[in-house]
């Protein structure tokens, strides 16, 4: 089960580099030049979202909106972990190759999740550095689709 649950990452971040790699690489760039600023917004979309979601289905009212909107919320989850172990890649590919060099996606990928499961193995740390990765994706994430929400 853990190998196929490792094949089935690599399958799901080969499908999104190959689907949206310029977009990939904007959340890696947008990570190395605000990560303060992303880690901060993706801390407040993991705590805000639930709570909003929760208050618009007690309410009633808002009953269909919080069902879409804690959906939403979960795919955007899933997804920031997948990228997440494929930004690490690329930020650790970027350190081991020389400026300018091609990366090939199949070793981003392999490479970031290869590491973001060892990292789960590391029993404080590991955690700690997991999470911080994952709330930036999930910061730039959010930042982009409000930005092309308000562009639309």
């Amino acid at each position: 089960a853990f190998l196929i649950n490792r094949l089935a990452w690599e399958l799901a971040g080969y499908l999104i580099i190959r689907l949206n790699q310029n977009q990939v690489f904007a959340i890696a760039n947008e990570i190395k030049k605000t990560p303060w600023q992303n880690l901060g917004w993706g801390v407040g979309i993991a705590i805000g979202v639930p709570i909003i979601g929760v208050l618009l289905f007690i309410t009633l009212v808002g009953y269909y909106v919080s069902i879409i909107l804690l959906a939403a919320y979960a795919l955007v989850l899933i997804l920031s972990g997948i990228i997440s172990a494929i930004i690490l890649g690329y930020l650790v590919l970027g350190k081991l190759n020389k400026e300018g060099e091609n990366m090939l996606d199949w070793q981003v990928i392999l490479i970031g999740v290869v590491i973001w499961t060892l990292l789960g193995f590391v029993p404080l740390l590991g955690g700690i550095i997991k999470a911080l990765i994952f709330l930036m994706v999930l910061g730039v994430i959010f930042r982009q689709l409000k930005a092309y929400l308000i562009q639309s």
